[in-house]
């Protein structure tokens, strides 16, 4: 695996719907046994040892001793998947990121237009899991429901991309719009499971805060955090931030 580039490692095609009803959709949760549990440590691509809480999906823990920094580096940041049929490839001259729906004007859009044709923008965030430090929840009964995440399950870095608000205003958003529907190309094992997806009001949506990032701590994405483009959503947790 170390021979292989984010291109030919996780590929992706991030979907943005504005429409007037999008249906809520909730991702199968991941359920592991937490007693007497010591992750393995090995090194993902583009990434240093970290411990592996699983692997399908890669579900990759930061060291605790990386939090003295107030930037957490790349290669240490922390990897949350939701479901473990993950792109294998990427082409960036065929990738668009796309927007339909209630839309004057439908868009399909490269990684290069995003850089070239809208204001860059940047905000430092932290990211985390709602299940960081899910391992050591104390309690007489069973082990709480969801990855046994120790505290590594967070980071904080600087993220560079496009307000979504300026790629909603680019395809002019309808007057009749009331939802923004995002999804990725994780996909689930079995077809009977919900796709991950997250939806938003349209004033969400247009606030200046949300951001289509394309880079992070002055890199590309790296492709297990959501290479070539994530959501970022400042204030929410990490199953708000969509990736690819």
């Amino acid at each position: 695996m170390s021979n292989i580039n984010r291109r030919n490692f996780l590929g992706a095609g991030l979907i943005l719907g504005a429409s007037t009803l999008i249906g809520k959709e909730t991702p199968q949760k991941i359920i592991t046994s937490t007693s007497d549990f010591t992750p393995p440590v090995i090194a993902f691509p583009e990434k240093k040892p970290l411990k592996v809480i699983s692997d399908r999906p890669p579900l990759l823990e930061s060291p605790r001793d990386i939090f003295t920094q107030a930037i957490t580096p790349n290669d240490q940041f922390f990897v949350r998947w939701h479901m473990p049929d993950i792109p294998t490839y990427i082409d960036l001259n065929e990738f668009r990121l796309e927007v339909k729906g209630s839309v004057e004007k439908p868009l399909l859009l490269s990684v290069d237009d995003l850089k070239s044709k809208f204001e860059p923008v940047e905000i430092t965030s932290v990211l985390q899991c709602g299940g960081n430090s899910r391992r050591y929840f104390a309690g007489t009964g069973p082990a709480t429901h969801g990855v046994q995440w120790g505290h590594g399950a967070m980071g904080c870095a600087v993220w560079r991309g496009v307000r979504l608000k300026d790629i909603l205003h680019m395809a002019g958003v309808k007057g009749s719009a009331r939802w923004v529907g995002v999804n990725g190309l994780e996909k689930p094992a079995m077809e009977e499971t919900p796709k991950f997806f997250r939806e938003m009001e349209i004033d969400e949506a247009l606030s200046g805060e949300l951001m289509v990032a394309y880079a992070m701590n002055g890199e590309d994405l790296p492709y297990l955090n959501g290479f070539p483009l994530r959501l970022v959503i400042p204030g929410h947790f990490s199953d708000s931030w969509v990736k690819m």
